[in-house]
């Protein structure tokens, strides 16, 4: 669970199957983050095994071609 608030800037990117991607800008410093989560409560179950998946396979994904998980 996490909370919305004013300071970040939340930013829908797409939605891919199950996953929803949003980017995140938070006003306080200059660094953005890619946040992936499941586009719906029916969808949980396999974005989180989908994401598990990405995640065990973070090094093996170049930095440049792809957002790496972290």
């Amino acid at each position: 669970v996490f909370t919305l608030t004013d300071d970040i800037i939340f930013t829908p990117l797409a939605q891919e199957g199950c996953i929803a991607w949003t980017l995140c800008h938070p006003l306080h410093s200059g660094e953005s983050f890619i946040l992936a989560s499941a586009a719906s409560d029916e969808a949980e179950f396999q974005a989180t095994r989908l994401l598990k998946n990405e995640f065990a396979l973070r090094r093996q994904l170049s930095g440049v071609w792809a957002v790496r998980p972290i």
